[in-house]
């Protein structure tokens, strides 16, 4: 799971990356069954063909090997230009740098201790930020509909973006490993669950919760 996650934030470079193992695999193949060649020749005859390097052929090529390794060939320059127009825009567009970043900031969440963390990020979890901020404690933001805030007068070092009453997610926030959470989301009843779901996960955090209904109050005392 930890590994999966951790290529997900590069799964823009899985289809080119996918393409030139799918050309690989197709040209040793191809050689295999129209030449007659072992494994490793075919391999070997495929990566000088995609490489372009000039080498001979493992063995004289038959009319059909030849046609296949024009087909190769031209595959191959379609391919090639393909990704390395791919792989320039990714890297132009700082998408590698943006995902390197997200990755590194959640190996510090894992490291967190004693931290707080916010639910939702609207005015009530800014203002509870901006506390957390002036007073050096470390804190980690849950934002399910907005992005990374932008133009606040403090920093925000951690900030998730996912729903505050899955366990997972305040798994990855650190909840088994923090001292208080504040549940400032719009809707009662996900205050409530992300209550219920925080106080199961860590029995022992302090949890802070808005309530929009007087109703709300003694639910959200019940659920922890």
């Amino acid at each position: 799971m930890y590994l999966l996650k951790r290529l997900g934030y590069f799964k823009a470079l899985l289809f080119p990356i996918s393409l030139f193992f799918a050309l690989l695999f197709l040209g040793t193949i191809g050689y295999m069954i129209l030449e007659r060649y072992s494994f490793m020749e075919a391999f070997y005859m495929t990566v000088i063909t995609v490489g372009t390097v000039g080498y001979l052929e493992v063995h004289p090529l038959s009319e059909p090997g030849r046609i296949f390794t024009i087909f190769i060939i031209l595959i191959n320059i379609v391919a090639f230009t393909f990704f390395v127009t791919y792989i320039s825009r990714y890297l132009l567009d700082g998408e590698l740098i943006r995902q390197y970043k997200k990755m590194k900031m959640e190996n510090e969440i894992q490291q967190l201790r004693d931290h707080v963390i916010v639910c939702g990020f609207g005015r009530n979890g800014t203002e509870c930020g901006q506390v957390l901020h002036e007073n050096n404690i470390p804190f980690v933001v849950l934002e399910e509909k907005n992005e990374w805030p932008q133009g606040l007068p403090f920093a925000v070092k951690y900030f998730i973006k996912g729903d505050a009453t899955k366990d997972e997610v305040l798994l990855e926030a650190g909840i088994e490993r923090a001292r208080a959470i504040i549940c400032t989301m719009p809707v009662d009843a996900d205050n409530l669950f992300a209550v219920i779901t925080a106080r199961q996960l860590n029995p022992e955090i302090t949890i802070i919760s808005r309530a929009s209904q007087d109703s709300s109050v003694s639910k959200l005392k019940v659920g922890g």
